[in-house]
């Protein structure tokens, strides 16, 4: 299969999902999508059970990545915050991803740890594009190969407007990285992203996404977007069935209610490998081989 940047690049639009674990890993790689993100928000909350202001640092990401990388053959794309650090940092650690599996970082130009847009009042600032720049150079330069994905987010709309998250973008592009994230909650911010910036373009389609969660993928290729992330929607419908079986099973005292909508027993543990490793074992004498 072509690299995913080759895929970018010539213009497919892929569905990219985000994981929580290694098992929800090979869930949505039997499921179709073309890549996994492996991203800030859904990691910390399933790491650390906590909230993505700064909590988890580079190695914690790493350990997530080689447990996936482990049972998972998608292509990984690591979020990789504000590079933890400045460009001394950035080319350390893009050489640690590249080497644990990853196959590409996404870095924001953002300024300090604590900010996040889901806390009202946490910061708003970014780096100086030179800074940021500089950033970027460094990681172009520390990848292993071309094909590895440098991606550039700018946190700059919020405070300083679109204006001047299309202006960072351009120069981010221009300095070497792959993929711009489009950060957008509306098609129509989508397309001014697609009009006035060159490449492929990375959008987010969640729940909390505004009008732009509603578009479906045909949607977003017509606009001309190359790369659509869906973080959270897997994760939070099995969140949400977790709670209620959860309550349920403490009212009722039974597991007869949840039956029918439990995945089986046979599903979950051919998706955790038994069979593979039942089939090592007879391969060595450890168990006996099958009639």
């Amino acid at each position: 299969m072509p690299a995913l940047k080759e895929r970018l690049e010539a213009g497919e639009t892929l569905a990219i999902s985000g994981v929580t674990d290694a098992l929800s890993a090979k869930v949505v790689q039997q499921a179709g999508f073309d890549a996994i993100w492996l991203g800030s928000l859904l990691g910390t909350a399933s790491f650390l059970g906590n909230v993505d202001v700064g909590l988890m640092g580079a190695g914690d990401r790493l350990d997530q990545l080689r447990k996936i990388r482990a049972v998972c053959d998608l292509p990984v794309v690591v979020d990789g915050e504000e590079g933890w650090g400045d460009a001394p940092q950035v080319a350390y650690w893009v050489r640690e991803f590249a080497r644990a599996g990853a196959n590409g970082i996404m870095i924001d130009d953002k300024s300090g740890d604590f900010m996040t847009p889901y806390i009202q009042g946490t910061g708003t600032d970014v780096l100086p594009v030179a800074v940021a720049i500089r950033k970027y150079r460094a990681a172009i330069d520390a990848r292993p190969s071309p094909d590895f994905l440098i991606v550039a987010r700018s946190g700059s709309r919020k405070r300083y407007g679109l204006d001047e998250q299309i202006r960072r973008l351009a120069a981010y592009k221009n300095a070497g990285v792959d993929v711009l994230w489009a950060t957008s909650s509306d098609a129509a911010t989508l397309r001014r992203h697609r009009a006035e910036l060159a490449g492929p373009l990375w959008a987010v389609c969640n729940e909390h996404s505004g009008e732009q969660g509603r578009l479906s993928l045909a949607d977003f290729r017509e606009i001309g977007i190359q790369a659509v992330g869906y973080e959270l929607p897997v994760a939070l419908v099995a969140l949400k069935a977790a709670i209620d079986a959860a309550r349920e099973l403490r009212q009722t005292g039974s597991i007869v209610p949840l039956l029918e909508r439990m995945t089986s027993f046979e599903e979950f543990t051919a998706l955790a490998g038994f069979d593979e490793m039942a089939q090592t074992a007879r391969r060595y004498g450890v168990i006996p081989a099958k009639d």
